[in-house]
């Protein structure tokens, strides 16, 4: 899983993603490559489009741009440079040198704003950007060409917010520009950003990831819901996710939630599958809200006020790139690629090693099983126990065990992205797994069947070599029909598994070498089986692995 970006801080997790029902993810830089490019930028008189920026932006637009923000064009918040990549290095740096920045009110995720002050000749300019919405709400005129200024009334405010609206509905992220001049500063910030000059819309695009809609897809296929949490406007919001192909449902804001109690969200929780302007700490109680109907949850974050949502889920996933180091700390999980793909090839893996545990239970017990029946019922019918001891020891340590590990290796059935998340608090092993009883007998009775003929007719000594060929050997080659509870062997490719294939080529050499060299075989008590007897060893070995793939077609699917 690291290996693929995903690095698991807590091995527990590994479990609990198999079972996740709803993948609660970020938008920006998980669904999106989260590098922004400003496409069009609105003012009363124009549309801009970006192959003009540089010689069509009115001063003051550019002004804003450059002064609100922390970035250089090559380093900084993505969406910062984008507001001035256009621009040259040296126009970036005369500007901020000729407005000296003397206060800052930084973008938080409850004001979604930012606002700074500038020396303005013997004046301060306060410039600000943010979302629509809120921009607006603080401004009482607009700019409308070079000096001159008319009030924002109503009417016009609704007029941009469907502006807003149909850029939104075109996946673009729209932010709100807009500036002051005072003669002083004012102590309290909410002075500070009050009677603003609407400047206007800037609009920018973040390229859908290539893999993100493949991974929507897959998820949908493995009962699982993606629900997509964004601080976008949520017909942007709606926009992507319709084009990734999200399922249908509500779309519900951080305003929607504040008039909700609990136990109304968890009511309708089932039917959302956009969060759009959403305060990070509302992450929460959309976790609450799902674990309360029973849903295993997987949450992604970045920032320090992600950090409660993370801690809360079932799993935890915070971002290798761009996330806090407060995030990573409060996650199970960290993507070190920021990449939705990424999340939901991790969750599969989650199946696959789960499911790999379940093969390897049932394979042990399946073999352990029938070790106990074979001294069981032999000893019952009057038969001298038909292995001894250092045989036995043999078979648990080390004819058992590597095959096994091998199991765990398993690579994993193409069928796992079809079905869905096991059910919450399911035991490891279910009536699906009774196969381990089939198996077991089928064991103990080659097993006994090969020690009952031969010591008819040979030494004690050489009937139990028999037998601890035969159950080696079934077991062995049981080893590969466990690869699966549901596929043929054949339709799997009998050699797929490599760790598989060595260390079951590894245990055949020291299982011959306990036989055929001579030190080994007086060590075990073992005599050379004829060749005869050696033929029907082998086919009787065969016959467990036969039940294994014919119970596969007649069992009834879970």
């Amino acid at each position: 899983m690291a290996h693929r970006n995903a690095v698991v801080k807590n091995l527990p997790a590994v479990e609990t993603l198999g079972a996740v029902t709803h993948i609660c993810t970020d938008k920006t830089g998980t669904l999106t490559e989260n590098k922004m490019k400003l496409v069009k930028v609105y003012t009363e008189k124009m549309k801009i489009e970006e192959d003009l920026f540089q010689s069509s932006l009115p001063d003051e637009v550019k002004r804003t741009m450059i002064l609100c923000n922390d970035a250089t064009r090559k380093m900084g918040d993505p969406t910062e440079i984008a507001l001035i990549d256009w621009a040259d290095d040296r126009d970036i740096g005369e500007l901020r040198h000729k407005y000296q920045r003397l206060y800052e009110i930084p973008f938080t995720s409850e004001s979604k704003r930012m606002t700074t002050a500038h020396h303005f000749g013997g004046k301060y300019l306060i410039v600000t950007k943010g979302t629509s919405e809120i921009i607006l709400g603080l401004c009482n005129r607009e700019f409308i060409g070079k000096n001159v200024v008319e009030p924002l009334t109503e009417v016009r405010k609704k007029e941009i917010l469907k502006t807003v609206e149909n850029f939104a509905s075109d996946g673009l992220r729209v932010l709100a520009i807009a500036e002051r001049t005072i003669d002083s500063l004012p102590d309290k910030d909410e002075e500070i950003e009050k009677d603003l000059t609407f400047l206007g819309l800037v609009c920018l695009k973040d390229p859908l990831r290539e893999e993100a809609k493949k991974a929507v897809e897959e998820c949908r296929k493995a009962g699982i819901r993606p629900v997509m949490i964004t601080g976008y406007h949520q017909v942007t919001a709606y926009s992507i996710a319709t084009e990734l192909g999200f399922p249908e449902g509500e779309i519900i804001t951080s305003a929607d939630m504040n008039e909700m109690t609990d136990e109304k969200l968890t009511d309708v929780i089932e039917d959302i599958s956009i969060f759009a302007r959403i305060n990070p700490l509302d992450k929460l109680r959309i976790v609450e809200a799902f674990q309360k109907k029973g849903e295993i949850v997987a949450m992604t974050g970045d920032g320090v006020n992600d950090a409660p949502a993370l801690k809360k889920s079932d799993i935890g996933v915070s971002m290798g790139k761009i996330g806090t180091e407060v995030a990573k700390e409060a996650s199970d999980m960290v993507l070190m690629d920021d990449n939705f793909a990424t999340l939901v090839h991790a969750v599969f893996q989650g199946r696959i090693i789960y499911e790999n545990m379940r093969k390897f239970i049932v394979y042990l017990l399946s073999c352990n099983i029938a070790e106990v029946l074979v001294m069981f019922i032999s000893i019952i019918s009057g038969y001298p126990p038909p292995l001894l001891p250092l045989q036995l020891l043999w078979l648990n340590l080390v004819t058992d065990s590597f095959p096994a590990l091998a199991i765990g290796m398993e690579p994993g059935e193409k069928t796992v992205i079809n079905k869905p998340p096991r059910r919450k608090n399911e035991p490891i092993l279910t009536k699906y797994h009774y196969g381990i009883i089939t198996q077991s007998i089928a064991i103990t009775m080659v097993t006994l069947g090969a020690f009952f003929i031969a010591i008819r007719r040979v030494p004690l000594q050489e009937a139990r070599t028999i037998a601890y060929f035969t159950l080696v050997l079934s077991e062995l080659f049981r080893s590969f029909t466990a690869r699966s509870f549901e596929t043929s062997i054949f339709k799997l490719k009998v050699f797929s598994n490599k760790f598989l294939t060595y260390s079951t080529a590894l245990m055949i050499l020291l299982l011959l070498t306990s036989i055929y060299l001579t030190p080994f075989a007086k060590l075990f008590g073992n005599v050379r089986p004829t060749a005869t007897e050696f033929t029907y060893i082998i086919l009787l070995s065969i016959i467990p692995s036969i039940v294994s793939e014919i119970a596969k077609i007649i069992r009834p699917q879970d």
